[in-house]
């Protein structure tokens, strides 16, 4: 149980200014602790509306997702309403091999352990769109800073591969 108050703390107690009396209120569905949601909120109510709901089978706390509550509260706290078909319509993705090939220069990767692979790019695409899978990892793995626990691992090939992308692409347009 300590460690897991730990891990929760982690992310709803991330600098610890609540005090070690601190106790984790789990109807904090939103998941934002101390830290500020209003720029993901803007930003869900504008263009990159997520819709998601979770069921019995999950580790999340049971939840239907409802557009029509979600565009009353966007435009009742912004004044927004949000484009639930952006995303897909200005970047395509319904079929990423298609909608993607026209694209280059962007490395998508995604951890096996993470629930949002399932929307991740995880086929190839082309030279120019590597894709790659952080086995043992969850998204933004490979995007933290390195550290002891990464040698050897999984994360450690990734970041490798990635920086060896980049210098490629650089040099190719300075070239």
């Amino acid at each position: 149980m300590t460690n897991l108050i730990a891990t929760a703390d982690i992310y709803f107690n991330y600098n610890n200014s609540a005090g070690p009396d601190y106790c984790v209120n789990f109807k904090d569905t939103g998941g934002t602790g101390s830290l500020s949601a209003a720029a993901w909120d803007v930003l869900q109510c504008n263009q990159l509306a997520m819709p998601n709901s979770t069921g019995d089978d999950s580790m999340f706390l049971k939840f239907s997702y409802n557009y029509t509550e979600n565009t009353a509260s966007c435009n009742t706290q912004y004044g927004m309403s949000p484009d639930y078909e952006w995303a897909v319509r200005e970047f395509g993705g319904r079929m990423i091999a298609r909608d993607f090939q026209g694209y280059s220069n962007i490395i998508f990767s995604n951890g096996n352990l993470d629930p949002w692979i399932a929307g991740g790019v995880t086929e190839f695409i082309g030279l120019k769109l590597p894709y790659y899978i952080i086995q043992g990892g969850a998204h933004h793995l490979d995007l933290r800073l390195p550290n002891d626990v990464d040698k050897g691992t999984d994360v450690e090939r990734v970041r490798g591969h990635e920086q060896r992308d980049l210098e490629s692409w650089i040099g190719e347009y300075q070239a």
